[in-house]
């Protein structure tokens, strides 16, 4: 069972990694609330995310610490849609796609 689990953990971290370009840009107040909201993020993380310096610092933070975490691409993909960028949210969902695994 924990094998499965990291194995899980290992496949989101790669997708984490391929979006890390789609979300530069993106401001984190925007998606942190509703990680948050869903428990996906605690409130203390989601404020050492928000004490970073730079906008490409909070990205790389938040990438690292949802690598820490399971069950977030629906959270985010939520987050994302709810802030309009739907076109990234489109493109997680791709990556989790079953078709996409076999590709």
């Amino acid at each position: 069972m924990d094998y499965m689990r990291e194995d899980r953990r290992e496949s989101e971290a790669i997708r984490l990694e391929s979006l890390r370009p789609l979300l530069q840009g993106i401001d984190l107040r925007d998606l942190a609330p509703v990680l948050v909201a869903r428990n996906i993020i605690k409130s203390y993380e989601m404020n050492k995310l928000y004490a970073e310096s730079t906008a490409d610092a909070q990205i790389n933070a938040f990438i690292e610490l949802l690598k820490t975490k399971y069950d977030w691409t629906g959270a985010l993909t939520d987050a994302l849609i709810r802030n309009g960028k739907c076109n990234i949210a489109q493109k997680l969902m791709e990556m989790q796609s079953p078709k996409s695994a076999r590709a």
